[in-house]
Parts: C-alpha cells; structure tokens; sequence
C-alpha cells in the first residue's frame, strides 16, 4: 500500500465511521472500571449525541480513583490501562459536545492520583523487566500532558516533558527502548514496546519534540526490522507511528487490517480499546505536518473546529488566532500547547462583561437549558 499520513488518517475515519463502537460496560463490577470508557475521545470524534458521551463518564465522574482497577472488556488488567482511560477521557471531554460544564472539577481527583513522576531504575539503562512499568509511567505522562492544558498546570507539562524525554534517553541505538535479555519473553517485550511508542509518538505529534520524533522514527524502524507486532497483540498500538514511513507503512497496514477485525469488519459494531487507539491514531496523525490539525499558525483543521462548540451558548466558533470565538456572545477559548481548552471559567469575556453572571443575564435568551 503505497499511502501517506494523510491517507491513513482517512482510512481510520472510514474505518471508525463505518464500524460505530458500542458502550458496553457489562464486565464491571463495584471495584473495577472499564478502560473503554474511554470510548468517549473516538465517539466526540464523531460527533456522536451528548447521551452517548455521558454515558461513558458517568461512573468516572462519580467514583473514588482509589477505588477502583482498571480493566478491559475481556478483565484483563493493564498498568498502561488508567493512563489510557484519563487521556481518552481528557480528549473527549475537551472535544465533545456533552453539556458537562462542572467536569473539570470531577475529573480533577482521578489527574492529582498520578503520580508527578514515576520511580525510574537508577543508570541509564531500561530493562525489558520494567516493561509494565515503562507502559504505566508513559501513559500518566500522556494523560499529565493533556492535562496539563486543561488545567493550566505548567509543573504536570514538565513532569510530562521529563518523563517522555526519560525513555529517549534510554532507547539503545538499535532502536528499542527497553533492554531484553535471554530470559525475556521476546513477544512481552514487543508488546510492551508497542505500548510504550504508541504513548511516545501521540506525545512527539502533540508537541512536535524533534529529539521524540527521531526516537519514534528509529523504534518504529526497530519493530520493522527485528519484531512481529501480530505476535505480541491484536490491537493497532502504534499505528501512526509506523504510518510516518514509508519504510515501516507495511506494519501500519497490518495493524490497521488486524484492528479493523478487531473492531469490527462489514459494519458490526467496533470493540472498545481498538475505537480508542484508532482514534488517538487519527488525531495524531491530523497532528502531523501531512494532515495538519494544529500548524504552527497555529490553524485548526477545519473539520475538527466544526465538531466544536461554545459550552455555554452550544453556538459555532471560528478561531482568531490563540483563541476559539463563541458565534453567540463571543467568549474566546484559550489554545494551549495545541489543544483548545472549552472551559467557561478559562474563556475571556467579550468587551463590556465584567463576569460570568453578567453574561449569563445579558445571553440569557440565547443559552439553552441544561438538560
């Protein structure tokens, strides 16, 4: 297959668009979350109705983080899982168009429960035995990282930042990143490989980090060359990763062909975790200079502003500059490190308003009732 980053990313909005991911949430019990709750980042996507959204979060928003596991569809339990669950949901949550105006401050116990900065092995050196570890520590980053715009949170950035840079630092010039032994399970540490670069590579396109980008380039070469992904997961972990070269595109149509089976082939309905990366695979690669999402304008893709809307008014925006403008009232949303933060209390009123309340007295004909 002869494609580009942006032919991948039609093909994940074909095979997303085709294959409607179903909320089903039925392997969870009081003490467990499902991490295709996260299946509210694919479905804003796609610009699915605010029920549907909500239905993902509900539980979410309304449980202790400590007391609650992670787990799939299946129970497995993966320590890559929670971070997983809160990047998804951050996304989802920033982009769609779910009437949840207090979420912020629900969400906001599940971001303080990760930690600042994970406990690295002294040297160096990355054992392929840290590879659960590795996993974990990369996506809280990934999720810090989102947050970080979310909240204004500038030490969650760097925390993000040292982390992601943490793993470049320790990648061996063969390509991957943790070191395997004889004894190491070659197909765990594939695994965990493709985990650890799917978590790197969203990053790389979210901040455009060029000593990321080459650890990307040279671990997806890794993978080319020396593993079998089919072998280690049926997921498309790392998708668009491989879809930045032409060299390693062959990995991306077979993680692209193996989750669209996954997923669900002909129209039945798309499994969670493979909605959740193909999606992320999606937004990164709209992220990259073939498609872009956010160039360094900083201009957003036309498609993608039209999924959003004023949380408060529920009018359009158009983008000035650093700042999305409501149709209605004109309240600017802030663009931070690429993404747009649509919350009320962060956007700057219109000329003549001195608050919220007096906005909301003077727009009140034109803020619809929250349901």
């Amino acid at each position: 297959m002869n494609a580009s980053p942006s032919d991948y990313a039609r093909l994940i909005k074909s095979a997303l668009s085709a294959s409607a991911p179903t909320t089903d949430f039925s392997a969870e019990r009081p003490d467990t979350l499902q991490v295709e709750r996260g299946l509210i980042f694919p479905l804003a996507l796609l610009g699915h109705p605010r029920d549907t959204l909500r239905t993902c979060v509900d539980r979410l928003l309304t449980t202790s983080p400590q007391s609650v596991t992670i787990i799939d569809q299946r129970t497995h339990r993966r320590p890559a899982y929670r971070g997983l669950l809160l990047y998804a949901t951050l996304l989802g949550l920033t982009l769609g168009d779910h009437g949840l105006l207090d979420w912020p401050h629900r969400l906001r116990p599940w971001i303080d429960s990760i930690p600042s900065l994970p406990d690295f092995p002294s040297g160096d050196i990355l054992p392929a035995a840290w590879g659960a570890q590795a996993t974990e520590a990369a996506w809280n980053a990934l999720a810090l990282h989102v947050a970080a715009a979310v909240y204004n949170q500038s030490k969650w950035r760097e925390s993000a930042r040292q982390t992601f840079h943490r793993f470049a630092a320790a990648q061996q010039p063969s390509g991957p990143s943790l070191r395997a032994t004889a004894s190491d399970n070659p197909e765990t540490h594939w695994y965990h490989e493709l985990v650890l670069l799917h978590a790197v590579a969203s990053y790389a396109a979210q901040t455009a980090d060029p000593t990321l980008a080459t650890t990307v380039a040279r671990s997806a070469a890794f993978h080319m060359a020396e593993t079998q992904p089919d072998h280690a997961t049926n997921q498309p972990w790392a998708l668009h990763a491989f879809a930045q070269s032409p060299d390693t595109r062959p990995l991306a149509d077979q993680l692209l062909h193996a989750g669209t089976m996954v997923g669900g082939a002909g129209g039945s309905p798309a499994g969670g975790l493979t909605s959740i990366l193909l999606a992320d695979a999606l937004y990164s690669l709209r992220l990259s200079q073939d498609t872009p999402m956010m160039t360094p304008d900083p201009t957003l893709d036309p498609t993608f502003l039209s999924i959003l809307r004023c949380p408060l008014t529920r009018s359009p925006l158009r983008q000035e500059g650093q700042f999305l403008v409501a149709e209605v009232g004109g309240l600017r949303y802030p663009l931070r490190d690429g993404f747009p933060v649509m919350l009320v209390e962060e956007a700057e009123l219109p000329p003549g308003v001195e608050s919220l309340d007096e906005f909301r007295q003077k727009f009140a004909a034109q803020i619809p009732a929250r349901p």
